[in-house]
């Protein structure tokens, strides 16, 4: 049904529209007809009137919806897709009532008001070819700019991990030229440097993974979790020097998941530390186990978050990056067919409880 558009140089641009109206005017048109033949054959005037009035709702829906179709953000060729879904409605439904008819007819049964019912179904069979083709143009539209968007966020992602790897790169070599020429008291502050740099070229290089599992294009795996949450949890105390760590993670552990799982706990250990007012901010690590799940628990002595907040806790925030992290906690997490939840710790601070399934070997 859905048939090439004509172009719209042939008949200009907004044709379509009022060739939609024109089918409704034909139909009101075919409507008058039956109400003229109904009145040579009786005189009782009620019935034939509501007909009437009944097929001229029903086509003056059509000849509005022409109407609307100007006043509508569709291109011409959208436009013209539309007006064949209309017209194939139209005829699909006439075609449909009309050989019922005839099949009636050729079993020698009585039809009774054979106009009127083609009329009906014509009408009937317009208006949901409109709704169809609307829907349908609309529906490929927006998927063509999924598509557009998609690739473009694809190309940018690839532009900035080649840019900013190779800037990162220089920032290494030139570290590793610094170590000859900095005295101790300026070394710390160039492991800094070179463990910093380190440690974005593997969150660069880790991006496309991530990418690919939140648009759920990422293949899953078996991961360890007590190497990765070490790991972890050594990249955030060098980051957070005056921060009170404390895990404990059994061994042979695995989950369901794949590399961009560190991201998710990298951001809620950081978040732990960073919106923590304590002078000392007390981070601890555990693991709740059963047949079918682990359960990662972090909690801190932080201020706690308010009941009202919880709702859109792992929500972006509108005005910057605030709360990104814990967006991308939560999505990465729900990609591993998990959950991450949020409770209060006692007798202060926040607990966060990241459930994953356990890898299968089936």
């Amino acid at each position: 049904m859905d048939r090439s558009p004509a172009p719209a140089t042939e008949d200009g641009p907004g044709v379509a529209p009022w060739a939609v109206s024109a089918v409704g005017l034909l139909l009101s048109g075919g409507a008058v007809l039956n109400l003229v033949s109904d009145l040579e054959t009786t005189h009782f005037l009620a019935f034939p009137i509501l007909a009437l009035f009944f097929g001229l709702i029903l086509s003056g829906s059509v000849v509005y919806a022409g109407y609307w179709l100007t006043t509508s953000e569709l291109t011409p060729n959208q436009e013209w897709r539309t007006f064949y879904w209309t017209v194939g409605g139209l005829a699909t439904m006439l075609g449909i009532q009309g050989f019922t008819i005839a099949v009636r007819l050729a079993e020698k049964h009585q039809v009774g008001e054979a106009a009127f019912s083609l009329l009906f179904a014509a009408d009937a069979g317009a208006i949901v070819g409109f709704i169809s083709g609307v829907l349908v143009v609309r529906l490929r539209s927006e998927t063509a700019e999924v598509r557009r968007t998609r690739d473009a966020m694809s190309f940018l992602n690839r532009l900035l991990r080649h840019d900013i790897l190779n800037d990162l790169a220089v920032i290494q070599s030139h570290a590793a030229i610094l170590e000859d020429h900095v005295d101790e008291e300026g070394e710390p502050w160039l492991d800094t440097l070179s463990t910093q740099s380190e440690d974005a070229t593997k969150l660069i290089k880790s991006s496309r993974t991530v990418t690919e599992t939140v648009m759920d294009e990422a293949e899953l795996h078996s991961v360890e979790l007590s190497p990765m949450l070490a790991s972890q949890l050594d990249t955030v105390e060098q980051a957070f020097e005056d921060a009170e760590f404390d895990a404990d993670v059994p061994s042979n552990l695995t989950v369901t998941a794949n590399d961009a799982l560190s991201r998710a706990f990298v951001n809620l250990l950081s978040n732990a530390v960073e919106h923590n007012d304590k002078d000392v901010a007390q981070v601890s690590l555990h693991v709740e186990e059963n047949d079918e799940t682990v359960t990662v628990c972090i909690a801190d002595n932080g201020p706690g978050i308010p009941e009202e907040e919880k709702e859109t806790l792992f929500e972006p925030a509108e005005d910057g990056d605030h709360g990104f992290g814990l967006f991308l906690s939560q999505t990465l997490v729900s990609a591993y067919d998990g959950c991450l939840s949020v409770t209060d710790n006692e007798p202060r601070g926040t607990v966060f409880e990241v459930e994953l399934p356990r890898h299968s070997a089936n």
